[in-house]
């Protein structure tokens, strides 16, 4: 018998494989493989027994390989016509917060209070006094009225 020249051929598992096709995908992100050599690889990484098997499929490609790091790129920068030239959105100020007055706050509970007392009035007098409608609309809208000045004024002076 002829002893065998080296160690015998390493098996390798799912976890190899699946580490191989995450590598041929990160290629195939970086535009160094084109789909059809993806799938070519693809098919072979998924078919691999040993390790053997998976080395071919990475010696034109620069590192990851299967054994090594996963190298991590540098910081994503966005393309020029992506970034804002102005400033940064970490650098905006802070909208300022609306400040709530009194008299917004009186118009807001009084607009709520206002129409399910006109609405339970209303079914209990069997739409006799229908024109109790009118004091909630009228309520809600000199209410809205303001609360829109309010938020103009804000604006103006931030």
């Amino acid at each position: 018998m002829t002893e065998p020249s080296g160690p015998p051929p390493q098996r390798i598992g799912d976890a190899e494989r699946d580490r191989a096709v995450e590598y041929l995908r990160d290629h195939l992100a970086e535009g160094r493989l084109d789909q059809t050599e993806f799938d070519d690889r693809l098919t072979q990484a998924l078919t691999a027994r040993t390790q053997a098997d998976l080395d071919p499929l990475f010696h034109d490609l620069p590192g990851p390989k299967p054994g090594q790091a996963l190298a991590k790129g540098g910081d994503f920068q966005a393309p020029p016509w992506q970034s804002t030239p102005s400033q940064s959105v970490a650098a905006r100020p802070a909208s300022p917060t609306p400040v709530q007055t009194k008299f917004s706050t009186a118009w807001g509970v009084a607009s709520g209070l206002a129409w399910p007392a006109a609405i339970i009035l209303c079914f209990a007098t069997n739409w006799q006094f229908w024109w109790i409608m009118l004091i909630p609309i009228f309520i809600t809208s000199i209410g809205g009225q303001q609360h829109g000045r309010h938020n103009q004024n804000n604006r103006r002076h931030h």
